[in-house]
């Protein structure tokens, strides 16, 4: 799903720092190949099973659930067009989610007005 822009608190122009959903090992950035031959969209992180996932920034949830094959997932809206997506959750809960049990791996991705901005310059 498209995440649908506005609705939220306006924001500055500037999106502020965000955060990696959660703690782990950088598997690929984003517009690296990943193993399907397709370019990253976002950053792909290799986490510990179970790991607490949370929104990069502070916003609004508006899409949880499943999504094709990337399973589970959850789009926040950050406000002035802002919004990310994080892929890999297994369980949905008070924080955005928990990783899989399993090798898991959570994606995320970042969008302004639903073009690609690499997340890992705006990381604070």
């Amino acid at each position: 799903p498209q995440p649908r822009l506005g609705g939220g608190k306006a924001r500055s122009e500037s999106a502020g720092a965000f955060i990696l959903p959660a703690r782990g090992r950088v598997v690929s950035g984003f517009g690296e190949l990943n193993p399907t031959g397709y370019r990253e969209r976002g950053i792909r992180l290799a986490v510990e099973p179970g790991a607490r996932v949370v929104a990069p920034a502070a916003g609004k949830v508006t899409f949880a659930g499943r999504y094709r094959s990337f399973g589970n997932i959850v789009i926040v809206e950050h406000g002035n067009g802002w919004a990310t997506l994080v892929t890999g959750i297994d369980r949905q809960g008070s924080n955005i989610g928990q990783a899989g049990s399993e090798e898991p791996e959570i994606m995320v991705e970042l969008r302004r007005n639903g073009r690609l901005i690499d997340i890992a310059a705006l990381l604070g």
